[in-house]
């Protein structure tokens, strides 16, 4: 009995257990499929070319927004793992199938780390989360514009952080009305999103 315990301690095997067979053997653990959308804290970071850094959108681990432009305002919105960024009054925007981003204005193309707006411009993603406008025939943008972050940007936070920039374009007035109507998207194919209202 000695020289078992010797053995447990010295090699932290468990020697003098006879392994289960049969019926007694363990039953594997089947792997569960990957949500569509990791919840995973990230935030929009804005910085002015002097002064410093505001976080303008951010989540939290549960998947909690926070919107801080005039004033901040907390768990004004909820991510689920399904890609459902949902407000009270309904559905802001969604990660459907396909790399396809759905906002209530236009359903939007995801292509590697970037966000399509157009045919002419993307806002990409650095791997230190840097958010670059890239545009077709375009000039560059001047350098003494305020830069944006994903700070927490990652592999797995690619969906949180094409929302929050989903998010942030659908708040600028010139996404969201044409000839002064709103235009109205109509739900991607396959959404995952069908139980939320959409506004």
């Amino acid at each position: 009995m000695v020289w078992c315990h010797a053995v447990v301690l010295t090699t932290a095997v468990g020697a003098c257990h006879r392994p289960p067979s049969g019926s007694d053997a363990p039953t594997p653990a089947v792997a569960s499929p990957a949500a569509p959308c990791p919840i995973v804290p990230v935030a929009l970071v804005m910085t002015p070319p002097t002064g410093e850094s505001r976080t303008i959108l951010s989540l939290d681990a549960k998947g909690s927004l926070d919107v801080s432009f005039i004033d901040t305002k907390r768990g004004v919105a909820q991510l689920t793992q399904q890609g459902c960024l949902v407000g009270s009054d309904g559905l802001w925007s969604e990660w459907a199938p396909h790399d396809k981003l759905w906002t209530p204005h236009e359903t939007l193309d995801v292509a590697g780390d970037c966000l399509v707006l157009n045919a002419s411009r993307s806002l990409c993603v650095a791997a230190d989360g840097k958010i670059e406008t890239r545009a077709k025939n375009e000039p560059p943008l001047p350098k003494d514009l305020a830069t944006m972050a994903i700070r927490g940007y990652g592999p797995d936070a690619r969906c949180a952080s094409m929302l929050l920039l989903a998010t942030f374009t659908g708040m600028m007035p010139s996404m969201a009305v044409v000839d002064g109507k709103p235009r109205r998207a109509p739900p991607p194919e396959g959404s995952r999103c069908a139980a939320f209202r959409r506004p």
